[in-house]
């Protein structure tokens, strides 16, 4: 081992607790003993699975709800889904072509669970199973045994190909709590067909205590996270799924279902923040544990089984509205990515259909089979209680480190992500993307994180984690925090504070901070965000450097623009790289119904100190690996990413103004002055910005705690 790459380990490891370092240890050792042992623990769970049996009593979601059409009011939307659900099943139902990630793959003898061809999350997508619940939705509306003899087929296939224990991607607890989730599932849809068929019945319901038994011995707590309540969700499920055999009384059951309790219940009070957040602070594992919790709760209540948890489901699902873009999806700070989680509309539909308060949410419902399936599942009416404001215009989320600001009557949408990776100990779906934001115009995003494209070592793992791939400052081209590997996160950056204030009932006022760049542990960042009047939003940052003297810094200051809007220069579209760029260049970022102009401050101090910014507009075409936007796994498209630069001793300053507008193009200038030296403080310098355009003139005076607003 070199040691750079101890140093690495070092500085991710020196988070950890101790516990989960040993749990580590403890998880590899163990998989070395499956190997070593597999015919001897294929017996020794076969004799556990051996203790119980389905549970004749369980109540699944669809015990009570019939999903045939004529009862279901198939609305366009849920008809729609339906159509969309067969013409995904079909490749797979005739030819064992399987689709995850983007990416297909067709088995055309045997399907090959162990394929090192593919990329290692394809693969476990492969064993997850999520087919099974689509398989089972379908064949509610289908005649005949098309959909179960597939399902009948690939978990047959599933069983005699994964046989030894603890071996293979398929045996690691994640893709196996997933599994055991999906088959209960598929069993509540299926029940009538496995019952007739007592040889299959019984290698399902045998596999599958046998994987529950497994679970309950490999609990990932070096992993924790969102791992852990996958991992808590599959055993407390089940806990209920399975009853003790007849004559035997281990109750193997019971202490599944308590111990995926205990982990559920423990990872409410420690993952989900106060704010309803979740710690991991991403907001596609918002989604994804927000629905884990929410099935939970809905099957204990068809189960009578108590589970008071509504408080901070509340908590999670109006988090959620509120970090909402105008177009009712996520953003994609950290590891997110569209079609991996259910939708947000879905999510809330089910959450309002169980929990008191969100009555008014109907706006964000988003009709599915899905949520046909799980909101008809509720056991109670809720209460009828006084609406709430559901959706605020502005909302800082202190704990969760993101501040949303909504102009809900010009449906302009700005949230920024300020807080360091989380969580502490190990923050693994983490990017380098402290104080960057997304902005939306209407339903169009315009301004917007590069999001996640992959879990593969490489170039692109590394740039899509990287500070460049996102909206804030690189200095020197170092990232804000040293990522490496594929999860590993070591030298960290960390927040000095944050502050959000309402001025004057209508302007908003956002302020951060942040100390990190290794190998610089003297540098930090400071990032200013006004939005004056509900028209236009200002940008400033500073970069300050303790005891730096005389050394030049390179700084850049990014805005990644949605591949789907184009980028003009002087009313000219551009496609490709574009350098050296004016000062006073009318850069903006336009579609059919708005644009959205860049314009750089002029920026001057008491000391007279003025540098040239050049504006770049980086592509693949740039032989760059910079200027890429993915939204899903497995997808990229080249965006234009505009570079505002400067190379300067520090402190220094650096910003842009950004005008919105549907009536096209105006002129407009862009200025602040220093009026203090940066030796008083990041506090106490005085700054006076002065905004004109062919609309609008204003003048904004920040000094200490004190801002004012002249518009002239």
């Amino acid at each position: 081992m070199t040691l750079k790459k101890f140093l690495l380990y070092y500085h991710s490891m020196k988070f950890m607790r101790y516990e989960q370092i040993l749990w580590r240890i403890f998880f590899v050792v163990k998989r070395l003993v499956y190997k070593k042992a597999k015919s001897f623990f294929c017996v020794l769970y076969s004799i556990k699975a051996a203790n119980v049996k389905i549970n004749d009593e369980y109540e699944s979601f669809s015990g009570e709800v019939d999903l045939r059409s004529e009862k279901l009011g198939m609305e366009g939307a849920v008809r729609d889904d339906l159509n969309n659900l067969r013409e995904k099943l079909k490749p797979l139902v005739e030819r064992n072509e399987f689709s995850f990630l983007n990416k297909s793959v067709c088995f055309k003898k045997s399907i090959n669970w162990q394929d090192s061809e593919v990329e290692r999350l394809w693969l476990y997508n492969l064993h997850y199973f999520d087919y099974a619940f689509d398989l089972g939705l379908a064949h509610v509306f289908e005649k005949g045994n098309l959909f179960f003899n597939t399902f009948r087929r690939l978990t047959e296939d599933w069983i005699l190909k994964n046989s030894h224990i603890g071996c293979g991607p398929g045996w690691e607890p994640y893709p196996v709590s997933l599994r055991i989730v999906n088959w209960i599932y598929a069993y509540s849809f299926f029940k009538d067909n496995i019952r007739k068929d007592e040889d299959f019945e019984e290698k399902f319901k045998d596999s599958l205590a046998a994987q529950c038994e497994f679970l309950s011995k490999n609990i990932e707590f070096h992993v924790s996270r969102n791992h852990l309540l996958k991992n808590g969700k599959a055993l407390f499920l089940a806990g209920m799924f399975f009853q003790n055999a007849e004559g035997k009384r281990k109750n193997l059951y019971l202490r599944w279902k308590a111990k995926g309790e205990t982990i559920l219940l423990n990872g409410l009070h420690i993952q989900i923040l106060g704010d309803g957040g979740h710690y991991e602070r991403c907001p596609m594992y918002h989604l994804i544990v927000l629905q884990d919790y929410l099935e939970v709760f809905l099957l204990a209540q068809r189960n009578n089984v108590s589970c008071s948890i509504e408080k901070k489901l509340k908590k999670m699902a109006l988090f959620l509205i509120n970090i909402l873009h105008p177009d009712n999806d996520m953003p994609l700070f950290n590891d997110s990515a569209f079609g991996i989680a259910k939708k947000p509309g879905e999510l809330i539909e089910i959450a309002a259909s169980c929990l008191n308060g969100l009555k008014n949410a109907d706006k964000f419902f988003e009709p599915t089979l899905y949520t046909k399936l799980l909101a008809g599942s509720v056991a109670r009416e809720c209460e009828d209680v006084e609406p709430e404001i559901i959706q605020q215009e502005t909302q800082q989320f202190e704990d969760s480190g993101f501040c949303a600001i909504r102009d809900k009557k010009r449906d302009h949408f700005f949230i920024i992500n300020y807080k360091e990776p989380s969580p502490f100990r190990q923050p693994g779906h983490s990017h380098s993307d402290m104080l960057s934001y997304e902005l939306s115009l209407g339903s169009k995003r315009f301004i917007v994180d590069s999001g996640a494209y992959n879990y593969s070592k490489g170039k692109w793992r590394e740039y899509f984690r990287g500070t460049a791939a996102h909206n804030t400052v690189v200095i020197n081209g170092h990232d804000q925090s040293e990522l490496w590997g594929i999860f590993g996160v070591a030298r960290r950056a960390r927040l000095l504070y944050s502050r959000f204030r309402i001025i004057n009932g209508k302007s908003s006022f956002f302020e951060a901070g942040l100390k990190g760049f290794p190998p610089f542990y003297n540098l930090s960042h400071h990032r200013m965000v006004f939005y004056i009047d509900n028209l236009f939003w200002i940008v400033f940052d500073l970069i300050n450097g303790d005891g730096v003297v005389n050394k030049s810094y390179k700084i850049q200051n990014i805005i990644h623009a949605h591949p789907d809007r184009e980028v003009e220069i002087g009313g000219v579209k551009h496609e490709h790289s574009c350098n050296d760029l004016d000062h006073h260049a009318n850069i903006a970022i336009k579609d059919e119904n708005a644009v959205l102009q860049v314009a750089p401050l002029k920026i001057s101090s008491e000391k007279g100190v003025k540098s040239e910014i050049t504006l770049k507009k980086v592509n693949d075409g740039a032989g760059q690996i910079q200027g890429w936007y993915s939204s899903g796994f497995g997808e990229k498209r080249g965006n234009i990413a505009i570079v505002i630069e400067k190379e300067t001793c520090l402190p220094a300053a650096i910003g842009y103004a950004l005008f919105p507008s549907t009536s096209g193009f105006s002129d407009f200038s862009a200025g602040c002055e220093i009026n203090s030296s940066f030796d008083s403080g990041i506090k106490n310098m005085k700054l006076n910005f002065e905004i004109k355009t062919s609309e609008y003139s204003y003048r904004i005076k920040k000094y200490r705690e004190d801002i004012e607003i002249d518009k002239f």
